[in-house]
């Protein structure tokens, strides 16, 4: 039975307000060499970009990684927090075409079709109820729009649950332990057609996907 939805926002941004100063640190020191590809690729993919919407953007590091490739980005996040750091960063380096905004994934206030890219890294695996989030993504994405879904694939190997299991107990609870092909089977079961798929092997592997609408 899912959490409803009051419940599942609250929870969701409590657990990542209470990671917003630290996080950047956890990332530098157990995930710089995944994102340091993931951002490889996002340049590539998001070049042509005319309209692009970041979900989750949590500290703004992608956010603030593309802004100097593309014309505007729209980034958002559950946690105010989160955008508060991300706002600290673009103030300091003086970047000045991001919008930062209070959003949730699963509920986005944007008109149908409204951007032509959207990323959503490393997300929809802590969702309660990540088909939703997937659903609300294909309805603001343009129909000639393409999603980038950059995502930890929990289940991937043995090494991976056992770590996923610790990290749960840490705190860091995961929803979705998908391994490669469970996760691609998700995606296209709720409307996409995969054009693009890079998978990152580490200690918790990451399948990059590119996809657009059926």
């Amino acid at each position: 039975m899912h959490t409803n939805n009051k419940n599942r926002t609250e929870l969701e941004r409590k657990f990542w307000n209470s990671k917003a100063r630290g996080y950047d640190k956890i990332v530098n020191k157990f995930f710089l060499k995944i994102y340091e590809i993931v951002i490889e690729n996002l340049i590539q993919d998001t070049s042509q970009s005319q309209k692009l919407l970041e979900v989750a953007t949590g500290t703004g590091i992608l956010a603030i990684q593309l802004s100097s490739h593309v014309s505007h980005v729209t980034a958002v996040d559950i946690s105010p927090e989160m955008l508060q750091v991300a706002k600290e960063k673009v103030s300091k380096d003086k970047i000045n075409n991001i919008d930062f905004r209070i959003a949730d994934v699963c509920n986005l206030e944007f008109a149908d079709k409204s951007f032509d890219t959207i990323v959503a890294s490393n997300v929809l695996h802590l969702l309660f109820q990540p088909e939703l989030a997937l659903q609300e993504l294909r309805r603001v994405l343009s129909d000639s729009g393409r999603i980038i879904i950059p995502t930890f694939c929990h289940g991937a190997n043995l090494k991976s649950r056992i770590l996923s299991g610790i990290l749960s107990l840490l705190g860091q609870k995961t929803k979705s332990r998908w391994n490669q092909k469970s996760f691609m089977a998700f995606v296209e079961n709720n409307g996409f057609k995969i054009t693009k798929n890079v998978f990152i092997n580490d200690k918790i592997p990451l399948l990059y996907l590119v996809a657009i609408k059926k």
